[in-house]
């Protein structure tokens, strides 16, 4: 799911399907971006922490994660900032 999950007014719906659909052993991959208000963007997530409940309430687990502040900025001041983060992670059942 690349670019999905900001597109959605609630994006855990569509996790949780993907987690029933997703076969034993297998892997769901996100990208979304953090703290990027955009026109088009009906869910804001304002920090990876957000992101980590909204996975965990989905039953799902990251088994790796790449956060990259898109102005190359430590990510818990671009958080603090609201700088935008480009966030990456692959997924798996609990």
């Amino acid at each position: 799911m690349c670019e999905i999950l900001e597109h959605l007014e609630e994006p855990l719906k569509l996790l949780q399907k993907a987690k029933e659909m997703l076969r034993p052993g297998g892997t769901i991959f996100i990208t979304t971006p953090i703290n990027s208000p955009a026109l088009d963007h009906l869910f804001l997530f304002e920090s990876r922490s957000v992101i980590h409940s909204l996975l965990q309430k989905a039953g799902l687990k990251v088994e790796k994660e790449l956060a990259i502040s898109v102005y190359n900025m430590d990510l818990d001041e671009a958080e603090k900032k609201k700088i935008p983060i480009d966030y990456f992670a692959s997924l798996s059942t609990l």
